[in-house]
């Protein structure tokens, strides 16, 4: 073996082995990079020296779309997978999540002593339970569960207005939650309001998603970022996630050995 290749060797195994590792990767972002890493350090013709940077550019990414294949409507996926990795703050609980958390007026009972449930079994005839049976239906109080009642025993959980809708930000790291609440929570809901309104000026949102593609390949992320997922722009705390403010755990130690530079432009496929 070459000393170059052997070289290559160990650097794909270097890098193939922190991806396995960094526990921050999604599996689309996972499966992304250990096709970058085959590419840049093993595939020959990436490597093939009397090739221009454009013309190795071109093929690695043209790799990634045959490698990755197309989505149902026929794309690149490896364009959804690095849209995917751009750096961004996403809230832990979004509009389609919503329920209204302000304490509950009442303690929680059960209306009647008995609860539905299905059985995988018809109750005439024991047969195996097939589709919709009228016969599979057993009431039972044990069917009411203990950790269902101490969930409804703390918050409301009925369906919020949207008018009644807050914003809470983390003044040490930008990060906020939306808070909602039901028309019959209106005072708790104007308490927590003028509660906010007092709060100090948040920062911009440390990212919590992506950034991940930066901490192995060396490339113009911000470029490729901005060319698949339009409207994003770039954070002020860097590109590589391995940059950002510790707050955020889990993954590897950042420990980034000279970068794989990914020459050329981002391929048309």
């Amino acid at each position: 073996m070459k000393n170059d290749d052997a070289g290559r060797l160990r650097a794909y195994d270097d890098i193939t082995t922190r991806i396995w590792r960094d526990k921050r990767c999604t599996p689309g972002t996972r499966e992304l990079m250990l096709a970058l890493a085959w590419v840049l350090e093993r595939d020959p013709n990436y490597n093939d020296t009397t090739a221009s940077n454009a013309e190795r550019g071109r093929y690695a990414w043209q790799q990634m779309a045959e490698m990755l294949g197309r989505d149902q409507r026929r794309r690149a996926r490896y364009k959804q997978l690095v849209a995917d990795d751009a750096p961004r703050y996403e809230p832990p609980n979004t509009w389609p999540d919503r329920v209204c958390e302000a304490p509950r007026l009442r303690a929680y009972r059960p209306r009647n002593t008995t609860a539905s449930v299905q059985s995988p079994t018809c109750l005439i005839g024991q047969h195996p339970h097939l589709g919709a049976c009228r016969y599979t239906v057993v009431h039972s109080v044990a069917a009411v569960t203990e950790k269902l009642v101490l969930d409804l025993s703390e918050i409301c959980g009925a369906n919020p207005k949207f008018d009644f809708h807050l914003i809470e930000w983390d003044p040490r790291t930008g990060w906020h939650i939306d808070r909602y609440f039901c028309a019959r929570h209106r005072d708790h809901f104007e308490r927590v309001k003028a509660q906010l309104a007092n709060a100090p000026e948040a920062p911009e949102p440390i990212p919590n998603r992506g950034g991940l593609l930066p901490c192995y390949f060396k490339a113009d992320w911000a470029r490729m970022y901005s060319l698949v997922r339009p409207g994003w722009t770039a954070p002020t705390y860097g590109l590589a996630a391995d940059d950002w403010p510790g707050i955020i755990s889990g993954g590897v130690s950042p420990r980034r050995p000279g970068l794989r530079l990914i020459v050329g432009e981002m391929a048309d496929a």
